[in-house]
């Protein structure tokens, strides 16, 4: 759970200095002065919401044991995982490769209803 919640913190937090600068420049000074406080890089951006994806990893790799999902999901959670922290760049195809991973889940629910 704590790495949801600071995963929300940081979209809450790019949203916000997004939302209120106009330039380049001025997201870079907010995001300089936000990141300054002591405590806000490890807890909203290097090790805290690390702990959500490995988390969503563990969860896709138990569901996988247990024949829940294919073999391959964890592998493209994993993917997904590495391809979005290489960059912000390929975060659509981390997103993507998220989706993937947990899709036959979708399938599964929508025949049992």
């Amino acid at each position: 759970m704590t790495g949801v919640v600071t995963s929300v913190g940081q979209v809450l937090i790019d949203l916000y200095g997004g939302f209120i600068t106009d330039t380049e420049a001025e997201q870079n000074r907010f995001f300089a002065d936000v990141q300054s406080h002591p405590g806000v890089l490890p807890v909203f951006y290097q090790v805290l919401p690390v702990l959500f994806h490995l988390g969503l990893l563990a969860m896709v790799a138990v569901l996988a044991f247990r024949r829940r999902l294919p073999f391959w999901s964890p592998l493209a959670a994993l993917a997904g995982m590495v391809v979005a922290a290489a960059s912000l760049d390929f975060m659509t195809v981390g997103v993507a490769l998220y989706a993937l991973a947990l899709l036959p889940l979708h399938r599964s629910a929508r025949h049992r209803a």
